[in-house]
């Protein structure tokens, strides 16, 4: 029920969940969980945040070394779609696992997270191998906003800290999506560090 097209149906299912043995509902909605397509947990992100007091099999999966990669890449997927917060410390680690699809996912998972707790962990994604990885972690720190965030997402900015230009821009995006005061400060700070992305951040 959770992955109905119907939101009624998936909130009912979430209802249940909720209601039923705690121990029983996370295991089954676990490996429930793990069997889903991406697209079946894209149709539920709008009820499976209900059920992040049940995530606790994922987290477990994110914390075992020995899990099999593409497991691991999963569990970490629906972290993020359940909005496990105490997965955060597992999917910072694994954001750096050397499987490109393991790494992507977590990152992704952590900045879906929005956790200032991990603003750290993301402002050292900023600076990873992958671009999508790096891409993520900018996502994360505009969606947790605030100065610090916002300073470091100015960081990411300006070059040589991300050598790719279009990733620059996004980062510029952004502040400016996070659209708080501190974003003109941070976006002041591009503008007086570099020339590469000045139209875009005066634009922004």
């Amino acid at each position: 029920g959770l992955f109905d097209e119907s939101a009624a149906v998936r909130s009912r299912a979430a209802d249940g969940l909720l209601a039923a043995a705690p121990e029983r509902a996370a295991q089954a909605l676990g490996e429930r969980l793990m069997a889903a397509a991406p697209e079946d947990l894209a149709r539920a992100a709008d009820v499976l945040p209900r059920l992040h007091e049940r995530a606790a099999g994922l987290v477990g999966i994110l914390a075992d070394d020995g899990a099999p990669v593409g497991r691991m890449s999963q569990a970490a997927l629906c972290a993020g779609r359940i909005h496990a917060a105490e997965a955060g410390e597992w999917l910072a680690k694994r954001a750096w696992a050397r499987e490109a699809t393991l790494a992507r996912n977590a990152a992704w998972a952590l900045a879906t997270l929005a956790d200032a707790r991990w603003t750290k962990a993301l402002d050292e994604l900023t600076r990873h191998p992958l671009p999508e990885v790096r891409y993520e972690a900018m996502r994360g720190l505009s969606r947790i906003g605030g100065s610090e965030a916002l300073r470091l997402l100015a960081n990411a900015a300006v070059t040589p800290i991300e050598p790719e230009l279009s990733l620059r821009r996004s980062a510029v995006y952004f502040i400016a999506r996070a659209n708080e005061p501190a974003s003109i400060d941070a976006l002041m700070s591009v503008l007086g560090r570099t020339t590469s992305v000045r139209g875009d951040t005066v634009h922004a």
